[in-house]
């Protein structure tokens, strides 16, 4: 070993010493030495605390990534082991605001409302879950989570996310989800129609087709129909973005981001107001968010 080695073995052996015994936030960040001026050593070279003095590190995983996870294992480093449904708090609110509707006897949250604006990242890293585990528990393949979306984080909970969205009433199930509509589920897209364009145009298309599965708790209105094709909604007292997609198996924030900037409906909905189920507009204006 030479001398440069040596002395970058013992500046990583202080600085790991150091901060066994301290108290610290994960996120933490140590100072590292200028490159230039210090020559890194080979990894296989540096020399680990003895295990007796020293406790081991926790093994870091890679970042969370934004595509469909598939049998991707990944639980935020943050969590420093805590168990899942453990709540972060504040700290994810931004893109994890939904509703948590149930505790464990430990307080472990188990299940939860998807709110408007959560991210499923954030989600995932706020209540410390197992990206994979919460996939399996709650079928989900694409890493997309919906506003609205019921989500168990415990498998004791899974049962219960599963008839959450489908309530009993008087004659039966009367509140109709994704899952009944075979897997196919339409949806309103919004694509800059300039990509230079400084007024915010979009472009307005649809894939899919929407359609009536019938009345729910939550969309009991009436639909506009012409030609087998469901053109507006009129919302009834009680109903919700959610149920209204639902019932007319098209996704709910898609719908409402449209009827929002065509200034058609906003939120929350009214009795009276007449929801857009199929685009009559080809474009809409989407102002640029201010600096």
């Amino acid at each position: 070993m030479n001398r440069a080695q040596k002395i970058t073995v013992g500046i990583c052996a202080a600085v790991f010493v150091g901060l066994a015994g301290m108290t610290v936030a994960p996120l933490l960040a140590v100072p590292t030495a200028d490159p230039e001026a210090v020559p890194t050593a080979d990894p296989a070279l540096v020399v680990a605390p003895k295990p007796t003095a020293v406790a081991s590190a926790t093994p870091t995983t890679a970042p969370i990534p934004h595509a469909p996870l598939d049998d991707y294992s990944y639980v935020s480093i943050i969590c420093d082991q805590r168990p899942p449904g453990t709540d972060l708090g504040e700290m994810w609110s931004s893109g994890a605001q939904g509703t948590v509707e149930d505790r464990n006897a430990d307080g472990l949250a188990t299940l939860y409302t998807v709110g408007r604006g959560d991210v499923y990242t954030s989600v995932v890293e706020r209540f410390c879950l197992d990206a994979r585990e919460f996939n399996q528990l709650n079928g989900i393949t694409d890493g997309q989570l919906y506003y609205g979306d019921v989500v168990a984080f415990h498998e004791e909970a899974a049962g219960r996310a599963q008839r959450a969205d489908s309530i009993p009433g008087d004659s039966g199930p009367t509140y109709y989800t994704h899952q009944d509509c075979d897997g196919t589920v339409a949806r309103v897209d919004l694509t800059r129609y300039v990509e230079t364009d400084p007024e915010g145009e979009f472009r307005v298309s649809m894939s899919g087709t929407p359609r009536d599965t019938r009345p729910g708790e939550y969309a009991s209105g009436t639909p506009e129909i012409r030609d087998g094709e469901v053109i507006r909604y009129t919302v009834d007292a009680g109903d919700t973005w959610r149920g209204i997609a639902d019932r007319f198996c098209t996704d709910g924030m898609a719908l409402a981001s449209y009827n929002e900037y065509a200034g058609i409906v906003g939120d929350p909905l009214h009795p009276g107001d007449v929801v857009e189920i199929t685009p009559q507009r080809t474009t809409v204006m989407i102002p640029e968010p201010s600096v």
